[in-house]
């Protein structure tokens, strides 16, 4: 059975935009997406302020009194206590990829339970009703999150680590075997995070214990692979220029701070100030634009999952399960 692309990405805009509190959950749904570490590096304080002198005295008087108030407070800090900072960071970081984690399950629960209400003939949504009716869900999404997390780690260590040790064997002469590694992991990830979406739509749509849903999961994605496949590239292509586009205003922000930096003196402590205060007022409005792009996203892949398997939803919300057309 062949999808109607046009078709269901037209109704996936009118959906969430009729029933805005999907955009909620697509906010939540977004916290696992985006949710990624930080990337730090080693900071090398001389002890002297050469390192703003030898500029010609471009940097503001504001900026070299902050760097060396952080040049003098990391000359006070012991090793034990660096210990405990980074073991509390680590703490921190985790907790945080915990609430996001199921923040995101909640947030595809409820715009997959949101598909079914609207397409079962549900006039209005509510966010209570979306989050009582998506918490039945919640720990087999768990499960399912962790498992293929934990398989796919598994393989690519199986993968990676023996690529690693053949380079280092070799003085690096044989880097290009990594090659073949990549062209055979990347396609395996795609297939893994493919079919435990397809086995997240299962459950929640069809309300499967987990291991009858990765069966569905893969029957449906054996028998659909292709449009499931040509699905995944189509939202991509619109994710990215959708992407491209709200980007383009952080590009902008940052154009006077730019221009300070190659003027110096006075500017780029005006660039940076601006650049601040405007990212900060533009940083809601990303985040409720990656709310409305996730909340499409996810209602577009449940229209899908309906059309091509042919369930029809129940009229209540309240059914326990869906019917074959």
């Amino acid at each position: 059975m062949s999808l109607n692309f046009g078709e269901i990405f037209t109704r996936a805009w009118q959906i969430i935009w009729k029933h805005k509190v999907l955009w909620i959950f697509g906010i939540f749904a977004g916290c696992a997406s985006g949710n990624g570490g930080g990337s730090g590096g080693n900071s090398n304080f001389s002890g002297d302020a050469d390192v703003f002198q030898s500029n010609g005295g471009d940097v503001p008087p504001v900026l070299q009194d902050f760097f060396f108030e952080i040049e003098r407070f990391f000359n006070t800090i012991t090793p034990e206590q660096i210990i405990i900072f980074v073991v509390g960071l680590f703490c921190v970081l985790f907790i945080i990829s915990l609430l996001s984690m199921a923040l995101g399950i909640m947030g595809e629960i409820g715009l997959l339970r949101g598909v079914l209400q609207v397409e079962g003939g549900a006039e209005k949504l509510t966010f209570g009703e979306l989050w009582v009716a998506s918490t039945p869900f919640f720990w087999r999404l768990l499960v399912l999150w962790i498992v293929p997390g934990f398989v796919f780690l598994v393989l690519l260590a199986i993968f990676i680590i023996p690529a690693i040790l053949l380079v280092e064997s070799t003085d690096g002469g044989s880097l290009l075997f990594l090659l073949p590694f990549f062209c055979i992991v990347l396609p395996l990830a795609f297939v893994i995070a493919l079919f435990r979406w397809l086995a997240t739509m299962t459950i929640v749509l069809e309300d499967l214990p987990i291991m009858d849903g990765l069966r569905r999961g893969w029957d449906v994605l054996r028998t659909h692979f292709g449009s499931m496949f040509l699905m995944g590239i189509l939202l991509f292509v619109i994710n990215a220029v959708i992407g491209l586009v709200i980007a383009i205003p952080l590009i902008i922000i940052f154009v006077p701070f730019i221009f300070g930096v190659a003027l110096g003196g006075d500017i780029l402590q005006f660039g940076l100030i601006a650049a601040l205060v405007c990212f900060c007022l533009y940083l809601p409005v990303s985040i409720i634009l990656g709310g409305i792009i996730q909340a499409f996203n996810y209602t577009a892949w449940g229209l899908a999952y309906l059309r091509l398997t042919g369930l029809v939803p129940p009229s209540s919300s309240d059914a326990p399960v869906l019917e074959y057309a």
